[in-house]
């Protein structure tokens, strides 16, 4: 039997689970998730009247019937006759259910299940910890009942909603209790860090991905009333430097921090926004950009974009397949622009979807600049229009701040961003490190995940050269190694993979090492700097081309730009790096590549790569 998961079948695999007690036999050979489809492939050995009883009891709850016409036809091939399910369905006079979150359906899936074990699992580690610090160092335990507390009270119901989703679908996470005792008590001065971090995590800050989308999109007064989350900060900004798709129009907008920012397939989308962290696909956000047919050399001015090109007829147009409920005027950044509330039917293959769109569009530098919402999607007709008109209603306020949030960055600079049109690379600038750092990367970065040879003492010994091991004893040997694998696990790097360009993109944080900040030191440290950053290039087989470097004590800043070369399976890879020392911590931003030629995107977009204050 070959059944497959769309949109429109809310809670199948709640209704397969059900079935699946009467089947004698099962054999799962194919499944896949891609974020809007589930699939899945079984053989099955059904028990007829006992299927038929907890179909019927499927059909009371979700009534689709269409659905069930499929497997009544699947059925009939293989002779089983289900007419007493039928005159069922007859007799209970089925209503649709229209009322199913979206977010009941990630549960769902198997993806869905892995990250919220691995969020909920999260917290019983953190947990574990502050109570294993307060077993060992008593006199820290009202600091453990304070963190503990202040992160309860920030995530107490997101973490609730979770445990009850873990729980009513059987899945038991008693098993980390062996992994926990594995950890290793910290020293005190440690526990007092880890209790801080804890304080901070209460705030949203230094959770990890996907964890802290989880918390927050599990949050029911955040469901509730989805513009709490931006109102009490939990947000992120996307910042485009003008290039690629935005034709020449820097901009920045924020959104909700548990929505994922995606690259879209359109020429002219450029970034879309989808919530509850890529799977809530029918609240969606999107910017597009696209050139004026206007001859060249031509600029617009205010005035004449709104009597020619803000007027009734044009408000009131729309694409095919929509219509255009309400409209009107509106000013954001100074550009005059209009607003349209949309009803839109959307057909693709054997389907038709309709939603509510919320579009704004205004002009600027001869660009048409759209910044779109949609929400209350129906897939062939099994959401009524009332409950569409709610989910839209929702989340109007949030659409509304996020449109708000909306800069064009370059109107209070002399700067001029007319260059970038001609960039055909896409290439953003994301905030790192708790926003005290921006990098470039063609894509949302991820956190690489830590080598576990990188973490074996044995190879952190090895790595430190001899000319200062044979100075040291074994309890100072074994204090730099706890250290080192402390600041590896603190400084995991964010990376990107271009593999079809075999280009890949790093940035990394770390602590300085030094005893004051940069500034504080004189001249000479420099060269010492200098000499540190070209040992450690040396220590790694790599191949020192050229390097710089400046010192500026007054901002309290060094910065070297270097390009080195190693080997790699036999294959020269080259590699481009700048490297920062602000205050007391370093930031490094590297590319690597095998086409000597890339070293231009380095070059294009090094300038972007800074601290931020």
């Amino acid at each position: 039997m070959e059944l497959v998961k769309t949109d429109k079948e809310k809670l199948f695999k709640r209704e397969i689970n059900s079935v699946s007690v009467s089947l004698s036999k099962l054999k799962i050979l194919e499944e896949n998730w891609d974020g809007s489809f589930y699939y899945i492939k079984a053989k099955v050995t059904i028990n007829e009247k006992q299927t038929l009883e907890l179909l019927a009891k499927a059909v009371i709850n979700k009534g689709y019937e269409k659905e069930l016409n499929k497997l009544k036809n699947i059925l009939d091939k293989k002779g089983i006759t289900i007419s007493l399910l039928n005159e069922t369905i007859k007799a209970l006079k089925i209503k649709l259910d229209n009322s199913i979150p979206i977010v009941k359906i990630v549960t769902k899936t198997k993806a869905g299940f892995s990250v919220l074990g691995r969020t909920y699992g999260y917290y019983l580690g953190q947990e574990y910890r502050l109570n294993q610090i307060k077993k060992i160092y008593p006199e820290l335990g009202n600091d453990t009942y304070m963190a503990h507390l202040e992160f309860k009270q920030k995530f107490g119901t997101s973490l609730n909603t979770i445990k009850k989703h873990l729980d009513d679908n059987g899945i038991n996470l008693s098993m980390l209790n062996k992994e926990f005792k594995k950890f290793k008590p910290f020293s005190k001065d440690d526990s007092i860090k880890f209790i801080n971090i804890v304080k901070l995590r209460a705030k949203g800050i230094n959770v990890e991905s996907p964890i802290i989308e989880n918390l927050l999109m599990y949050k029911p007064i955040y469901d509730k009333y989805p513009e709490r989350e931006f109102k009490d900060k939990y947000k992120k900004t996307f910042k485009s430097d003008g290039s690629g798709k935005a034709k020449g129009i820097p901009f920045e907008i924020t959104v909700p921090q548990s929505w994922k920012s995606m690259e879209a397939k359109r020429p002219n989308i450029v970034r879309k926004f989808i919530s509850q962290n890529g799977y809530g696909v029918d609240t969606t956000a999107m910017v597009m950009i696209k050139k004026l047919p206007l001859p060249q050399n031509t600029i617009l001015t205010n005035a004449e974009i709104e009597e020619y090109l803000i007027t009734d007829e044009i408000m009131k147009s729309t694409e095919k397949g929509m219509e255009v409920v309400d409209y009107g005027k509106f000013t954001i950044e100074a550009q005059p622009g209009y607003w349209q509330k949309i009803n839109a039917t959307i057909k693709r293959g054997t389907l038709s979807s309709n939603m509510y769109m919320l579009q704004y569009v205004l002009f600027y530098k001869n660009r048409m600049i759209s910044i779109q919402f949609s929400a209350g999607m129906s897939i062939d007709g099994h959401v009524s229009k009332a409950v569409q008109i709610k989910q839209y209603e929702k989340f109007k306020p949030l659409f509304k701040q996020i449109l708000n949030s909306f800069v064009l960055p370059d109107k209070y600079k002399d700067e001029e961003y007319s260059k970038n049109e001609k960039v055909e690379a896409k290439y953003y600038i994301y905030k790192l490190f708790n926003d005290k750092f921006q990098a470039v990367f063609p894509d949302s970065p991820i956190i690489q995940k830590i080598p576990k040879e990188l973490l074996q003492p044995n190879n952190i010994l090895k790595s430190i050269p001899y000319k200062y091991t044979k100075k040291l004893n074994q309890q100072q040997l074994d204090k730099i190694v706890e250290d080192t694998i402390r600041e590896i696990k603190n400084s995991q790097p964010n990376i990107y993979a271009d593999k079809i360009n075999q280009v890949s993109y790093t940035s990394q944080t770390l602590s300085s090492g030094l005893k004051y900040n940069i500034g504080k030191y004189k001249k000479s440290i420099k060269q010492n700097i200098d000499e540190v950053i070209k040992q450690a290039l040396k220590t790694d087989n790599r191949k020192l081309i050229n390097f710089s470097s400046t010192l500026d004590r007054h901002k309290d800043t060094y910065i070297a730009i270097y390009h080195s070369s190693y080997f790699l399976n036999e294959q020269k890879i080259y590699s481009s790096t700048k490297h920062i020392y602000y205050k007391d911590k370093v930031y490094k931003w590297s590319i690597s590549y095998i086409n000597k030629d890339d070293k231009k995107i380095f070059d294009d977009y090094k300038h972007h790569v800074k601290t931020l204050k």
